[in-house]
């Protein structure tokens, strides 16, 4: 009895010498990131960070976050978030987000994030590099707002990302948003018209991107990995009555110039020329020739309702079928 006492009072001080030292270094690593991030000229504010949660877990507060890279142009600000992590390892990091806005900086841009019961799950792999092996997230009701209003909206969403182990650059996302709503920024830059739903009735995407470089501390010290190979397997939106399904695959090149083609199907497709016009993104003027040569289209597969298009990157140009819609838009994180 008294070598099983001794044993289990061993075993607590090696555990709490391990928390310790454990939470030591997190707590110094944070600084020390902090401090190298000001060196290179970023501007790194936050509350003194201490971690707590012996003995099963590491939960460090994070209090009053302002990050500006000048390099990129971007900058996060946050009132807190909470990190936790399990004391066997902590590579599994559990954040969870507040409910006060996250306001989020790029090329200028104000955007200000709110989300209920905002939670991630990170899974990352034993090393310094803390590549990212997979990740959950998920959440209750949120909003992204810029200065001149609403944006987006929705009631809750979910996402899985999953790096591929064969090709430690290619990650698997998942996606589901319940109940998005355009904001009325976009409806009034749209001219949705009043009568037309406030939300799409199912959202949700599943694709695979490969980029030039894992995800790693790296993405956020130095630069974000940028995408090369993008392969939507399915995205499905139903919004009011036009129902579409999209896939494709797209290859991009060092200036973000991507060569490929999504193909798009869209039911009740009409009511989307009705919406087009109804915008100004359609003359009205032209819409009897857009719907004559879109119905020939639809007609050549059978149902008048449902249409199969082709959209195609080619040169740096963009075509929808044969017709020329303009030049490609850039894919480039900053």
């Amino acid at each position: 009895m008294r070598i099983t006492i001794r044993l289990l009072i061993l075993l607590a001080v090696i555990w709490s010498c391990w928390w310790w030292l454990a939470a030591t270094f997190i707590d110094r690593g944070a600084d020390g990131w902090l401090a190298a991030r000001r060196g290179e000229g970023w501007q790194a504010q936050v509350q003194p960070i201490a971690t707590k949660g012996f003995p099963s877990k590491f939960q460090t507060q994070i209090t009053d976050l302002s990050l500006a890279d000048p390099e990129t142009g971007v900058a996060l600000r946050l009132d807190s978030a909470t990190v936790s992590a399990p004391a066997y390892w902590p590579g599994y990091v559990a954040l969870s987000l507040p409910s006060s806005p996250i306001e989020l900086d790029i090329a200028a841009i104000t955007h200000l994030f709110r989300v209920q019961n905002g939670t991630a799950r990170l899974h990352l792999h034993p090393g310094a590099s803390l590549q990212l092996d997979h990740m959950q997230t998920r959440g209750g009701a949120w909003q992204w707002n810029t200065r001149q209003g609403n944006a987006l909206a929705g009631d809750d969403w979910a996402m899985q990302v999953a790096q591929n182990p064969a090709v430690i650059e290619k990650y698997q996302f998942d996606l589901q948003i319940t109940n998005l709503r355009p904001g009325d920024q976009l409806r009034t830059l749209l001219s949705v018209p009043s009568d037309w739903p406030l939300s799409f009735e199912h959202f949700s995407a599943d694709l695979a991107v490969t980029f030039d470089s894992p995800w790693d501390r790296r993405a956020v010290e130095d630069q974000r990995p940028q995408p090369r190979r993008i392969t939507l397997q399915e995205a499905k939106a139903t919004w009011g009555p036009v129902r579409l399904v999209a896939n494709g695959d797209l290859i991009v090149d060092n200036m973000g110039i991507p060569e490929g083609a999504a193909n798009l199907l869209v039911e009740n497709w009409t009511e989307l020329l009705d919406l087009a016009v109804a915008g100004g993104v359609l003359p009205a003027n032209i819409r009897p020739q857009a719907q004559a040569m879109l119905g020939a289209l639809a007609n050549m597969g059978g149902d008048p309702t449902r249409l199969d298009l082709s959209l195609r990157f080619a040169a740096g140009e963009m075509y929808l079928g044969p017709i020329r819609l303009g030049p490609a838009p850039r894919i480039v994180q900053h």
